[in-house]
């Protein structure tokens, strides 16, 4: 895994408000920006954590906001580059036991 130089990302704003499945975020460094896609299957898991069926769109944003960046930085990493759009895939978000709960935790969306 390779040392990355101080890199800054910012969460710019949903694709779509009404819906927020997906977000633009400015990476310090990258002249266009990085679209990240939240997906039904994660979506699924993680509204079953919040005693609900489906998330509503500032949930989505929140989590977009979090697991987002933390996506960006983990294909800067790994690959040494990002391909947009990035998908949160199971694979990235459920990792290690918990994780979603962190991942709602950090989001705001659990105490």
């Amino acid at each position: 895994m390779a040392d990355l130089p101080k890199i800054e990302i910012r969460f710019d704003q949903c694709v779509d408000q009404d819906i927020c499945d997906s977000a633009l975020f400015t990476v310090s460094g990258r002249p266009m920006p990085v679209e990240v896609w939240t997906t039904d299957a994660i979506e699924s898991i993680l509204a079953r954590v919040l005693g609900k069926t489906e998330l509503g769109a500032p949930e989505r944003e929140a989590i977009l906001r979090y697991a987002g960046e933390g996506l960006i930085l983990e294909c800067l990493k790994e690959h040494g580059h990002i391909d947009s759009p990035l998908y949160l895939t199971s694979d990235y978000l459920f990792r290690r036991p918990g994780m979603e709960r962190q991942v709602l935790r950090r989001a705001g969306l659990l105490p």
